[in-house]
């Protein structure tokens, strides 16, 4: 059995790595250990993983890791962010997988409805994305009152004149609260702001709203040809071309979010235009409320481009896009 998964995980590499057009890095598993074990071989710039967790044989799903030239400086040390290539949960690059709360390793919706308008929760999820399904949170009484109170990653008074627990400090998520990390292994994390930052300010972004004509939107980020192309979401300034079946890039779909019992839709309209919502958890906290972590929010349409950060609740459910860390 161990050679028929080699042998079919050997056939199943080159025709990812002809989809992409680019050279090959490739991980793959042992299998002497219980459990994914990663090796690694480099030999370019895409990582390609075949990944299924418990169910490696009846789900088989292969990922990227893409090499977007991106580096991040913090405490004196420098080290690379490559991006994968799929949300997790996702069949296809183009799709956005599935939808986590900040912090929580499990959807709370049963497995395959993700997008479902009227999805089957969970037990003890039944109210879907709101506090009440939100393991880091509890009711705080004061008097008669009932207020939301966070009992991890805290770093500001939710309530400043109410006796609460101590704040633990913490302003980024924990490898153990890492869906990226849980799924990945070690070297993968969920961006922080600072890294989504840096992935925004080193590339070239470019709106489409027919990505490889799937009919889906979103933002193309293409590792940067010319340095005046950095920082940018809109038409490239140097005049260089970018395209997806030559240059080395991710794309980052149009994916709404889940909030409550609803799912948002997309595209709204504004001002008679078609407009896209895009959201994506980092792994950092917010820095004006509690309750609050901060989002990569991008709204979008045809020839337009805007980037933002912004502190969204905790319990809304959002797409999540890895990073791997390479030191």
């Amino acid at each position: 059995m161990k050679q028929q998964i080699r042998t079919l995980f050997a056939t199943l590499l080159p025709l990812v790595c002809a989809l992409y057009g680019y050279g090959q890095h490739v991980i793959y598993p042992s299998f002497d250990t219980e459990g994914p074990k990663w090796e690694e071989k480099n030999t370019g710039n895409v990582t390609d993983i075949k990944y299924s967790g418990n169910k490696y044989v009846e789900n088989v799903t292969i990922y990227g890791v893409v090499d977007l030239g991106v580096t991040v400086t913090e405490g004196g040390r420098t080290y690379h962010v490559d991006v994968l290539t799929h949300n997790i949960g996702a069949e296809h690059n183009y799709d956005s997988g599935d939808y986590y709360a900040w912090g929580e390793l499990e959807p709370y919706y049963k497995e395959g409805d993700a997008n479902a308008e009227f999805p089957e929760w969970r037990e003890g999820k039944e109210v879907g994305y709101d506090w009440d399904s939100y393991r880091f949170f509890k009711w705080l009484s004061v008097g008669e009152n009932r207020y939301i109170y966070t009992i991890k990653y805290c770093t500001l008074d939710l309530i400043d004149w109410a006796e609460v627990p101590e704040r633990d400090g913490k302003s980024v998520l924990d490898p153990e609260d890492d869906i990226a990390t849980q799924t990945f292994g070690d070297k993968f994390a969920i961006p922080t702001q600072a890294e989504w930052r840096a992935i925004y300010d080193q590339c070239y972004w470019a709106w489409t709203d027919n990505y490889d004509n799937t009919g889906k939107g979103g933002f193309i980020i293409y590792k940067s040809k010319h340095p005046d192309d950095k920082h940018r979401s809109k038409k490239s300034p140097s005049n260089v071309t970018y395209n997806i079946k030559t240059d080395i890039h991710v794309f980052l779909p149009c994916a709404c979010n889940r909030f409550n019992l609803d799912i948002c839709g997309n595209p709204y309209i504004l001002e008679e235009d078609v407009r896209y919502d895009v959201y994506y958890w980092s792994s950092t906290l917010g820095g004006t409320h509690a309750c609050d972590a901060v989002i990569v929010f991008m709204r979008s349409g045809p020839g337009d481009g805007n980037v933002i950060f912004r502190d969204f609740v905790r319990s809304t459910g959002t797409p999540i896009r890895a990073i791997r860390r390479r030191y």
